[in-house]
């Protein structure tokens, strides 16, 4: 089994509308809701390509109960951990040539909620499993929380995939997780370091996975594909040629795919690679916050090229 942990999730509402015009009724021709947040988006595309998962996740009010619903219809087991404070509501608007994306705040978590998380996530989170951590904490958590997490986990040899930015990517590297996937500007700010080629990416790779101690270091490039960094060795997704459409979600579609294959099926690095890269760009070819159709995962899969670096 495959956990995710998602601290703040949110309910995404897509509006789509002709045009936008001030001081006019705007007439809004379509809705679409999603459960939203990187550790259950994690969760649902594991579930989409095959795998056994389970999200656990903050949930409050009227939109949790939304989002537990959604998770469940798509056949995603769902531990939520339920607060007083209802979770929030995202708002795309998207019109004809633009997209409006507007961010409601984040609830208050207390302290009691903070210990139910850590009993859940003790509770469920086995021996010998993986889970991957990921995305911004609500109001009241200090960024030291996943530092915290990720050290309980590792006691019990649960092998921790970290997906975080800032000083939160930050703190969570003093307990040493197995694995982080930052994309390159997330990279950039943890190393302190304007990055001007492939060359001087590969090269600060190298040195960060050791001087953070990781076992694997994944380095997503958008349009120009990932990096992998690991025992191994250096290997370089190449880009696909795709349709692009939108590119929310890619990354954790990238992170979801390789955690399956590598963790579940117990293929190689490189293979799993392959798997990452097809379901970030078939995630890429969906609209809005939706994530990637197996189909288009699977006719990707056959074109993914990975390649390993000469040193």
């Amino acid at each position: 089994m495959i956990f995710s942990l998602t601290m703040n999730p949110s309910l995404d509402r897509f509006l789509y509308v002709d045009e936008l015009k001030s001081d006019d009724t705007i007439r809004v021709k379509k809705v679409n809701d999603y459960p939203a947040g990187k550790g259950i988006d994690v969760s649902r595309v594991i579930e989409e390509l095959g795998g056994e998962t389970a999200a656990i996740s903050i949930l409050g009010g009227e939109a949790g109960e939304q989002i537990l619903y959604m998770l469940q219809d798509e056949g995603v087991i769902t531990i939520p951990v339920w607060i007083k404070t209802e979770t929030r509501t995202n708002v795309m608007i998207e019109t004809k040539s633009e997209q409006f994306r507007m961010s409601l705040p984040t609830y208050e978590i207390k302290g009691e909620d903070i210990e139910m998380i850590k009993e859940i996530v003790e509770k469920f989170v086995k021996k010998d499993t993986s889970i991957v951590i990921s995305g911004s904490l609500p109001n009241g958590l200090k960024s030291s929380f996943y530092s915290n997490i990720i050290s309980d986990l590792n006691k019990d040899h649960i092998k921790v995939y970290f997906d975080a930015d800032g000083e939160k990517l930050r703190e969570g590297l003093k307990s040493k997780p197995h694995c982080i996937k930052p994309n390159l500007h997330e990279f950039e700010r943890l190393i302190d370091k304007k990055l001007l080629s492939k060359t001087q990416i590969i090269d600060e790779g190298i040195k960060a996975r050791k001087n953070f101690d990781l076992g694997i270091l994944l380095i997503s490039l958008g349009s120009e594909g990932a990096l992998a960094f690991s025992e191994d060795g250096v290997y370089e997704c190449k880009p696909l040629e795709i349709d692009v459409d939108s590119s929310v979600g890619s990354g954790d579609s990238f992170l979801a795919a390789f955690v399956y294959y590598k963790e579940q099926l117990n293929l190689s690095t490189e293979e799993s690679l392959r798997a990452a890269n097809a379901a970030g760009a078939a995630t890429a070819m969906t609209p809005g916050t939706e994530l990637l159709h197996k189909k288009d995962f699977l006719a990707l899969y056959k074109k993914s090229i990975v390649e390993k670096v000469n040193l």
